[in-house]
């Protein structure tokens, strides 16, 4: 039998288009069927944003000024409204009616739509918003869009039992970006003088010269027999367009046998797109175009280079390039859950009030991140299987990034092994993009009908299962 629940809301509600767009992902894991309507339906459960109901859950609208994390007694730790202190996140008001003491479609809107990063003084030198600014900093590690989901499911069962959850596996996508091929380039030098002009140490003197003795980033190779070892498949990200040290260091030319190799065995060839274009959807397609005409593989997935990311702007340039999935969304200093979620979601332009029509796979792990900590081998496997366990828990969809030029440090082509191991133990699953091609679509769809002005009309004309 289908669950449905009918979400009650004002015809007049300001953002009534984001707000459907958050509670579809909040009740995604659910196993039911929303509809949204103006009134109270007495044929199924009702969740109210802002209208009073005689039955069902009550959510009230709040204006909120600031958010925080907050300890709770129930979740550890809850993002909500500054000026609520209240440990009870919602309470029983009777048998039939459960009221919520905060706004948390305010606070997952928050979250999702990335309200903090729009702030143009919280970037870096080169425009890009880090953990360090988040109001969630110390907390990054904790997915709470995905908390907020599993309190509004906790909400539901004290009333009704009978909905479930999906638990599916959670799963991962390994990913590599490719940003060189040649440890003797003229590029790669130079990086490594500066290196040693900065800090001139024995360390970096002999990186200099094994650099030049051995081309030691080329580990394609390498990367593709640990992944057959293990029977798991990978996204290998490629940078074309214009020559820069932060650009397009080398030419696709020069690997066509590893690049026949990655189709060979099943794998992906993606974009990495170049660090000056990332918001040009002109330039994004005329990469696209050139990286399929060199390796004969259609490009539909990416990552922006240096993770050079802004937002609306850089989904609607991707998209608009033809790239389908994107797996950007994560911090340069942190690891951790950037739009505060483990689950894979289609972004939403509340400007234009539209979908935007890729999908986000987020980025929870980048090996990078981890190379400026003054940490040992284990304390950085723990912070890993820390950030692998909310992933699990939440029966998410992530992305891993271990760059293939690090496969020829031994530390951390074992850390990347290692996870791999652990993720197998947790029962999680290896895809690629190319995996979620039906979620995608059945995302798209569902929020696109919820969205239609007709869901907005008398209901009683359809045929529904009762609750």
């Amino acid at each position: 039998m289908c669950k449905y629940i009918n979400l009650v809301l004002e015809k007049d509600l300001n953002d009534k288009g984001t707000v459907i767009y958050i509670l579809y992902y909040l009740f995604k894991r659910i196993k039911c069927e929303l509809l949204v309507s103006e009134s109270y339906r007495a044929d199924m459960l009702n969740i109210s944003y802002g209208v009073d109901i005689p039955k069902g859950i009550y959510i009230p609208i709040k204006e909120i000024h600031d958010f925080e994390v907050k300890n709770n007694k129930y979740y550890k730790y809850i993002f909500g409204e500054k000026e609520n202190q209240s440990q009870d996140l919602f309470y029983k008001e009777n048998d039939n009616l459960i009221v919520f003491n905060y706004d948390i479609v305010k606070s997952s809107k928050y979250l999702l739509c990335l309200e903090e990063e729009y702030n143009p003084k919280k970037r870096d030198k080169i425009g890009r918003f880090l953990g360090k600014y988040s109001i969630r900093k110390g907390y990054l590690d904790v997915p709470f869009f995905d908390v907020n989901s599993r309190v509004v499911f906790d909400a539901i069962a004290l009333l009704n039992t009978d909905y479930l959850t999906k638990e599916d596996n959670f799963r991962v996508v390994l990913t590599h970006d490719v940003d060189s091929i040649d440890s003797r380039s003229k590029y790669v030098l130079l990086h490594n003088i500066k290196n040693f002009a900065l800090k001139p140490n024995i360390k970096n003197f002999e990186s200099i010269l094994l650099d030049i003795i051995f081309n030691r980033h080329n580990q394609i190779r390498n990367v593709l027999e640990i992944e057959e070892k293990f029977n798991v498949n990978s996204e290998f990200y490629f940078i074309v367009g214009r020559k820069h040290r932060l650009g397009n260091r080398y030419n696709l030319k020069k690997i066509v046998s590893d690049i026949e190799l990655i189709k060979k065995k099943e794998n992906v060839i993606g974009m990495h797109t170049n660090y000056f274009d990332y918001n040009n959807s002109f330039e994004l397609r005329k990469q696209i175009d050139e990286i399929e005409d060199k390796t004969d593989f259609k490009v539909i997935s990416s990552r922006n280079h240096y993770l050079r990311f802004n937002g609306i702007e850089s989904w609607k340039a991707l998209a608009d390039a033809g790239i389908k999935y994107d797996v950007t969304l994560g911090y340069t200093d942190s690891i951790g859950f950037r739009a505060g979620t483990s689950n894979c979601f289609l972004p939403y332009d509340f400007n234009n009030n539209r979908l935007i029509n890729i999908y986000e796979i987020p980025l929870a792990i980048m090996e990078c991140t981890l190379l400026e900590k003054a940490s040992t081998y284990e304390m950085k496997l723990e912070r890993c299987k820390k950030i692998i366990d909310q992933v699990a828990k939440y029966n998410g969809t992530v992305s891993l990034l271990w760059h293939d030029y690090m496969f020829y440090n031994n530390e951390w082509r074992k850390l990347y092994i290692d996870l791999i191991y652990y993720i197998k133990e947790k029962n999680g699953i290896f895809i690629t993009t190319r995996n979620l091609e039906n979620e995608l679509l059945e995302d798209y769809n569902k929020i696109n009908n919820l969205l239609k002005e007709e869901y907005y009309l008398d209901l009683d004309y359809m045929k529904l299962d009762k609750v």
